[in-house]
């Protein structure tokens, strides 16, 4: 009698992605620093916020009309990486929202066809900037 039980590399890869998805959103460093991943679809995959997970990133644009889920997916597949600046609709630790200048660093990952992006928010550089000056 022969027994053999057997996987799908479909159901492995799957998970694996899956999991790192899940790892990505809870990824966090300084205060306000996280990780986003958008796939080639325009669905936002990965976020710190998981009410955002799922939507269709590509349709987002800022206050001077800048799609950058999109601009930032498609600059970084061309490009491998990019920094683009735009001005994101809110600060999350902020005391109000407000619409804040923001830099990203995207890069495309060519295995899931992701783009894996970080940013900062601009007036906080400032003020780092501005301590260490004084």
């Amino acid at each position: 009698m022969i027994l053999s039980v057997g996987v799908y590399l479909d159901t492995i890869n799957k998970e694996i992605e899956q999991e790192i998805l899940d790892r990505a959103s809870k990824i966090r460093f300084g205060k306000k620093g996280y990780i986003y991943i958008v796939g080639a679809n325009g669905k936002l995959l990965a976020h710190r916020d998981s009410k955002l997970i799922g939507i269709d990133a590509f349709s987002i644009k800022d206050i001077n009309g800048k799609y950058y889920f999109k601009d930032g997916y498609n600059g970084a597949k061309e490009k491998k990486e990019i920094y683009l600046e735009y001005i994101s609709s809110s600060n999350k630790d902020s005391t109000s929202m407000y619409n804040a200048k923001k830099m990203s660093f995207a890069k495309y990952n060519n295995r899931y066809n992701w783009v894996i992006s970080a940013g900062v928010y601009i007036d906080d550089l400032d003020k780092v900037l501005l301590a260490k000056k004084e």
